[in-house]
Order: structure tokens, then C-alpha cells, then sequence
């Protein structure tokens, strides 16, 4: 049964997508079966995996439409990932009729997603940086959350507006099983601003969820999503791949020690 990651933030700019994409891929290497989601309907995740938008002929929209079964949308990119593509049709599908008449319009993917988990180990899930009906539905099928957070002000203050969201999913038996898996640090810096958020994080509730690893700005990192290529299959040599590699092992660790609690 495959363990189902959300990477999710209430403020965009963060890194989120980048995050999914390369941990996705880095499982993938790894050899896990993975399946990279697109919940997003500016479709970034979808765009970094190289897939044209323009020519999809079908995509997430039409499983929220229930016009297309979730594995019949399926586009595989590399060994062992996969991808469920999102187009900008998504936001329009979520306000029509079937999905905003649905008694249970939260949790649709939750039932289009059951007869697929076992054919992967990893399911990971891009967000759009909004409460609404896509992130509450990758919430509902939601193992685990990792937070993606700039060493900023404005991001920090979001990590409480997602620790909210996590404790409402929960309340409300949407999913009382999801867990806060760790806060993963973006865009770092050697500056003194940097390190100074990082010790508020540090000093807050939040502080046994911070990762170790950091991801540290780079610009390489940025020229593999404009090539539409995860940093493990466009430059190994770069600290972007280093920092990724390190997270998604570290990962890996979280996951082994939250098995013995789950």
C-alpha cells in the first residue's frame, strides 16, 4: 500500500512544487514506485516533469469530472514514476456541477485513488497554496505532510495556518490518521536573516519538525524546472542534487521511525 506524501503550504513561492518533483524523482531512483500528483491547476508540477499541457489530451480535471478513471490518466516519465497531470481545465472542473454538487466533494479523490495505491510505494502530492476543495482533497487521502518554508517572515506565519488545516482535516474525521511529517527549509542562505528565522522556527511548537537538511538557493535547481527535468537527471554534480538527496534520505529515516507509531 503505497504511503501518501502532501507537500503543502497556505503561501506560494516556497519551493513546494520543487520539492514534489525532486523527491518524487529521487525515490524513484532509489527504486521505490512512486506517483507524482498534480493538484494544482497552474500545473507546475505537470510543466517539470517536461509533460505539454497544450497537447494533454486528458488530465486530473477529467477524474474530478468523472469522465476518466484515475489510471487511465496516467503518463510515466521516468523508471518507476509516474505522473497524474494537471491542465488550468482544473479549477473550472472543480466548480462545476458534479463536483460542487457532490455530498462528499472533499474526499473524491480519496475513492478514485483506492484501487491504484497498490501499485505504488510512493504517492507524492502537490498543493495549490490555498484552503480550498483540491487541497482539502489531497489532505483527505493524506499519510503524511512536509511543509516547504523560506527562511521569511510571511512563510513562518503560514506554518501555523497549516498546522490549523492538518488539526481541521483531523477534527472533522476528513482524515483523522494525517500526521505533520517535518518542515523542510528552502531557498537558504548563509545570512545572518536566514538563520535568524530558522532559530525562530527553532524556538516555536514547530521545532521538533524541522528537517536537518536545508535546501540552499540555487540556480541550477531553477534551470531544471525550465527544462522540465528533475535535478537528478539534469546535474548530479550540483548542491541542488546534494540538498535533495539528503532530504529525501532523511525522509526516509522520518518514515521508518513514524512506522513504529502509525
Amino acid at each position: 500500500m503505497a504511503l501518501k506524501i502532501v507537500l503543502s503550504n497556505r503561501k506560494g513561492g516556497v519551493g513546494k512544487t520543487t520539492t514534489a518533483v525532486n523527491l518524487a524523482a529521487d525515490l524513484a531512483s532509489l527504486g521505490y514506485r512512486v506517483l507524482a500528483m498534480d493538484f494544482d491547476p497552474q500545473s507546475n508540477l505537470t510543466i517539470s516533469f517536461g509533460i505539454n499541457i497544450l497537447s494533454l489530451q486528458s488530465s486530473l480535471a477529467d477524474v474530478f469530472q468523472n469522465s476518466r478513471a484515475m489510471e487511465d490518466i496516467v503518463l510515466n516519465r521516468y523508471p518507476n514514476l509516474d505522473v497524474i497531470p494537471s491542465t488550468p481545465d482544473l479549477e473550472k472542473a472543480i466548480e462545476g456541477g458534479y463536483v460542487a454538487n457532490h455530498l462528499r466533494k472533499n474526499e473524491i479523490i480519496k475513492f478514485k485513488l483506492q484501487d491504484m495505491q497498490t501499485e505504488y510505494d510512493f504517492i507524492v502530492i502537490d498543493t495549490p497554496p490555498t484552503k480550498g476543495l483540491l487541497t482539502m482533497n489531497s489532505l483527505s487521502v493524506a499519510d503524511f505532510v512536509v511543509i516547504p518554508c523560506r527562511p521569511d517572515h510571511l512563510s513562518i506565519v503560514g506554518l501555523k495556518q497549516m498546522h490549523d488545516l492538518i488539526m481541521e482535516v483531523r477534527g472533522q474525521w476528513l482524515n483523522p490518521g494525517i500526521r505533520l511529517l517535518g518542515i523542510l527549509g528552502t531557498f537558504n542562505e548563509e545570512t545572518r536573516d536566514c538563520r535568524e528565522h530558522i532559530n525562530i522556527i527553532n524556538g516555536s511548537m514547530f521545532k521538533d519538525y524541522l528537517f536537518d537538511t536545508k535546501i540552499r538557493k540555487n540556480v541550477t535547481l531553477s534551470e531544471s524546472v525550465s527544462k522540465g527535468t528533475p535535478i537528478i537527471h539534469f546535474n548530479k554534480r550540483c548542491h541542488g542534487h546534494e540538498d535533495y538527496d539528503a532530504f529525501t534520505h532523511e525522509l526516509l529515516g522520518k518514515l521508518e521511525g513514524n512506522s513504529c507509531q502509525r
